[in-house]
């Protein structure tokens, strides 16, 4: 079968980044290399009528924009094509493609229009935690036209059976697919060991719903009772939000605490250096970073907001505190600081529910769903 496969651009992110994976992981399944054999098996034809011989499955990618992991991209894709006129998709949605594949909210209105007018390939949205779907959990507001597009797929996967809950779709169209992370290596990080330093690690842009400022009189709680405790702060952001940040905690005189050590490339040996990993945000889904860090065998302690609680059990692989409890954040942090038994015991229990997430295993669920998309549209136009 041959796939495209719609990006908002190829930049480094937690989309654009899991499907990367994604797309090596299609390349070592058994389906991605047989795709001749299922389509005989299946009954599939070609719209004029005859068997089609496909040979292997073909993956393409479309991104509305470039970026760094476009030699990436193309070393695992059929081909990737750059385009964000509406002139040059409807081009590349021309071809004969089985499946389009849209990853994003912003990608699925602009190109899913085309797609569903223009092109007899079967349309999977796969609906992730975008702008309109935390509108809605929050209750703030229900996308009428997000709703629209779902319902015009042939195919949905959803990230957690939480999300799909807000939606009313036709009875047959719901995948929930688990949420991926791509943790192989961070499944290889040591455990806790007492020779690390009292670290806390928050990996995190800057921005304002991560609520980086709160961490501020969190650490000045959590070094009264742990005095040699230290924070790391790792992800970028605008230059003036970065220096708003550090302004304010060298006012609280916490300069040599509290380090933002910008954007860095190796999560894993941040992970390995840290015992707790912080996640002070009002507003999230499943972030990415607590399946991260609970792969690399660190606990958690985060809000308890969005779907957090969809991959963390409060007490089990790390600690939930209820939104703006800033005391109770750092209580929990001290915990686990002071009792190295019990973060590891988390950490380990942690390991063990991060591993049922690895990108390679919902990579073989999503491609099942593309190929069985696929096989019923064609059999609707022979």
């Amino acid at each position: 079968m041959r796939y495209l496969h719609v990006l908002e651009s190829l930049q480094r992110g937690g989309v654009e980044t899991t499907f990367l994976h994604m797309l090596r992981a299609f390349r070592a399944l058994p389906a991605a290399a047989s795709g001749r054999q299922s389509s005989q098996r299946e009954g599939n034809s070609s719209r004029d009528g005859n068997f089609r011989d496909n040979g292997p499955d073909v993956h393409d990618v479309l991104a509305f924009s470039g970026g760094p992991l476009h030699r990436e991209f193309t070393a695992v894709a059929g081909r990737v094509v750059v385009a964000n006129l509406p002139l040059d998709q409807a081009a590349v949605l021309a071809h004969d493609y089985d499946v389009v594949h849209i990853l994003t909210e912003r990608c699925a209105h602009r190109v899913a229009p085309m797609a569903l007018a223009a092109s007899d390939a079967a349309l999977v949205y796969g609906k992730t935690y975008d702008g309109p779907a935390i509108a809605r959990m929050q209750g703030v507001f229900d996308h009428a036209a997000d709703e629209s597009l779902l319902s015009a797929s042939d195919a949905v996967t959803f990230t957690t059976l939480d999300l799909a809950a807000g939606y009313r779709l036709p009875p047959g169209r719901t995948t929930i697919l688990r949420k991926a992370a791509a943790i192989a290596s961070a499944l290889d990080t040591p455990p806790i060991t007492s020779d690390l330093p009292l670290r806390v690690v928050t990996i995190a842009n800057h921005h304002p719903r991560k609520r980086l400022a709160d961490l501020i009189p969190v650490m000045r709680q959590v070094r009264q009772r742990v005095p040699r405790a230290e924070l790391r702060v790792v992800g970028g952001g605008s230059e003036s939000r970065m220096k708003e940040l550090r302004v304010r905690i060298a006012d609280a005189g916490l300069s040599d605490v509290i380090t933002l050590a910008g954007s860095q490339s190796q999560i894993e040996h941040e992970l390995a250096m840290a015992r707790v990993v912080a996640l002070p945000s009002i507003s999230e889904g499943v972030p990415t970073v607590v399946l991260e860090a609970m792969a690399a065998a660190r606990p958690v302690v985060a809000m308890r907001v969005g779907h957090i609680g969809h991959v963390l059990t409060d007490g089990s692989e790390g600690f939930l505190a209820l939104p703006g409890d800033l005391n109770g954040f750092a209580v929990r942090i001290i915990t686990l600081l002071e009792h190295s038994e019990l973060a590891v015991r988390m950490g380990a229990a942690g390991r063990a529910r991060a591993a049922t997430h690895d990108v390679r295993g919902v990579a073989g669920d999503l491609l099942r769903v593309l190929r069985r998309a696929g096989a019923a549209r064609r059999r609707a136009a022979a």
